[in-house]
């Protein structure tokens, strides 16, 4: 009868430690976001609320630039477009 010899292989407990799956650097980065992210929208619409008697959309932090947002997304985008240059219907002084 034969037998098949196999090395038995015996991690350390140090190196079993080593192994252990950490969260990698954009997971800790995304997890940073959504908690300051949380902070400035439900911490500033708190603020808004007590501070300044804010209702509604009113409490949103900073809610006139989050409207115009969109729009300064598409102006940049359109700009860099256009190869950075300045529209044809601007009239220079």
């Amino acid at each position: 009868m034969a037998t098949l010899a196999m090395p038995v292989i015996h991690k350390s407990l140090e190196a079993a430690e080593d192994d252990e799956e950490l969260l990698s650097t954009g997971s800790v980065l995304v997890i940073i976001f959504f908690v300051f992210a949380f902070l400035y929208f439900f911490g500033g619409a708190l603020a808004n609320k007590l501070l300044r008697g804010a209702e509604g959309r009113e409490m949103i932090p900073n809610y006139q630039f989050w409207v115009d947002l969109p729009y300064l997304c598409r102006d940049g985008a359109s700009f860099l477009l256009n190869g950075c240059q300045v529209p044809a219907t601007y009239e220079s002084i």
